[in-house]
């Protein structure tokens, strides 16, 4: 789950051309969000994935923003007649949401081991015994 916010810096995107996205996807994008505090839009993972996919496609392809959007809902809706609601979705997306997962469990890591290193730093010293002092 994420927010507007997360999404547009995830895609290195702004906030505006996220919106933008959505409004070009359409009504097929609505399953993938909810709305949060304060009336926030919350994107579930597998809107992220599909945000990815639509900026690949318009990266690698070259293609406006409709034209690439129309193409992932296309991919989305697949060629064996079901929809995204009853969930079938590309191998595409499933193999963008791996490479997602990944780069998170990359971070996840990453972000452990700097509290590690941050506890340590943040803690007293433990306090050495000697054994000529004594005990009060």
């Amino acid at each position: 789950m994420a927010t507007i916010k997360e999404v547009a810096k995830t895609l290195g995107l702004s906030i505006r051309a996220v919106h933008s996205r959505l409004d070009a996807l359409g009504g097929m994008f609505d399953p993938y969000l909810t709305r949060g505090p304060n009336n926030e839009l919350i994107f579930n993972g597998e809107a992220l994935a599909i945000l990815k996919r639509l900026e690949a496609i318009r990266q690698t392809e070259r293609q406006p923003l409709r034209q690439a959007a129309r193409k992932v809902i296309e991919e989305l809706e697949g060629k064996r007649g079901g929809t995204v609601r009853e969930g079938r979705v590309s191998s595409e997306l499933v193999e963008v949401l791996k490479e997602e997962i990944r780069r998170l469990e990359r971070e996840n890591e990453w972000l452990r081991g700097r509290v590690e290193d941050l506890t340590r730093l943040a803690l007293p010293r433990p306090r050495r015994w000697l054994p000529w002092r004594r005990s009060r």
